[in-house]
């Protein structure tokens, strides 16, 4: 919700919103925005369908004010993704911070690669499986082993939340999150893999 002529939505009473069904014209919820003291805009609710199955679909009131205007979306866009919408753009934003996170509590001096990134969602709920590696040049078989047992470790878990929240998702708790047992191993031989193709003659011609 915002304005085309002003960038205070103080200035306004009564802002509400409504979801109506549009072939009988019915009312399927409301809600009024009180108590807003600042703000160009407000993402007034979020539509969605009920974990419960069935086709049936919820709405859930938000009324978080926000900076943006119709000349600029830009932070009205962020908002959300710090809300958490749309779902699987929002967990996409968590990957940097997270491996940012996982580089500096481990003391890297090479970043951290990721190596995979699964969403699903199920039940009615977004999940994110994030696979990554770490490199360690020139260390003894023994550091590999000492870093995975560090990932082990409840206060590593929480400093991973704890990036998530200062990066904007004050949403998320520990609660939200598993971290999987981390594996080390020594490379010692790799093999290397070339295809190509040769333009206009198709494969196997």
């Amino acid at each position: 919700l915002l304005s085309s002529h002003s960038r205070d939505l103080t200035k306004f009473a009564s802002l509400q919103v409504s979801v109506i069904d549009v072939d009988g014209r019915e009312r399927m919820a409301f809600q009024e925005l009180t108590g807003l003291t600042a703000g160009e805009a407000s993402i007034m609710c979020s539509l969605y369908r009920a974990p419960e199955g069935r086709g049936l679909w919820r709405s859930n009131f938000i009324g978080n004010a926000c900076m943006g205007t119709v000349r600029d979306y830009q932070p009205i866009l962020e908002t959300a993704l710090a809300l958490g919408f749309p779902r699987h753009a929002s967990l996409q934003c968590q990957v940097e911070p997270i491996l940012n996170r996982i580089q500096q509590d481990l003391k890297l001096p090479n970043a951290v690669k990721l190596t995979g990134c699964d969403l699903t969602s199920r039940d009615g709920a977004d999940k994110m499986l994030i696979r990554y590696a770490i490199e360690v040049f020139g260390a003894s078989s023994a550091a590999g082993d000492r870093l995975a047992d560090i990932i082990s470790w409840k206060s590593f878990k929480h400093s991973i939340v704890q990036a998530l929240q200062d990066s904007g998702s004050t949403r998320y708790s520990e609660g939200h999150m598993e971290v999987l047992a981390a594996a080390s191993r020594r490379l010692s031989c790799l093999t290397f893999e070339l295809c190509w193709a040769y333009p206009g003659i198709p494969p196997g011609g």
